[in-house]
């Protein structure tokens, strides 16, 4: 799918694949490899790398290391960054798909953690017998309540009565 880009920003900038090789670099969190940049506004690899040199004639991108500790690039104005950002949106699929992943593998081990630990429906499902256990739980908690001087539960009230 190609990026349509606004003539105005086409005109700003010098041609549409300056514009878009900018939009990319702008959108990104993180420095960007040309190679990455190239398939994100698909265009061909020696294009990117000669429109980022002429770009960095002019300072416009600067070189920075890629969280790979590749070569990567950047966008230098923090407002050319800004302008792009507002204007274009270039995301790469890969990163859409990281984010969805992560999302993912955190749900799953939320799900694992609670699931090491089962609730006991048993003891919340009204209208279930109890237990002779329960009673005795309950009963012995009452007489702990009442020697503190605390409020009782209201079956144990009835039993005394």
């Amino acid at each position: 799918m190609a990026l349509t880009v606004d003539p105005g920003l086409a005109a700003l900038f010098g041609s549409e694949d300056r514009v878009r090789i900018l939009a990319a670099l702008a959108n990104a969190e993180a420095p960007l490899t040309a190679y990455r940049v190239a398939s994100m506004v698909e265009m061909e690899p020696p294009n990117v790398y000669r429109e980022l040199r002429r770009l960095l004639r002019v300072n416009e991108v600067e070189r920075a290391p890629t969280p790979e500790g590749r070569d990567g690039w950047r966008v230098v104005d923090s407002d050319v960054r800004m302008l792009l950002r507002r204007r274009l949106r270039v995301v790469w699929s890969q990163d859409l798909i990281r984010g969805a992943r992560e999302r993912s593998r955190r749900a799953t081990l939320s799900i694992q953690r609670s699931s090491r630990m089962p609730l006991d429906l048993s003891r919340f499902t009204p209208g279930r017998p109890l237990t002779a256990t329960a009673v005795r739980r309950r009963r012995e908690k009452d007489e702990v309540l009442a020697k503190a001087g605390a409020p009782t539960s209201v079956r144990s009230k009835r039993a005394t009565n």
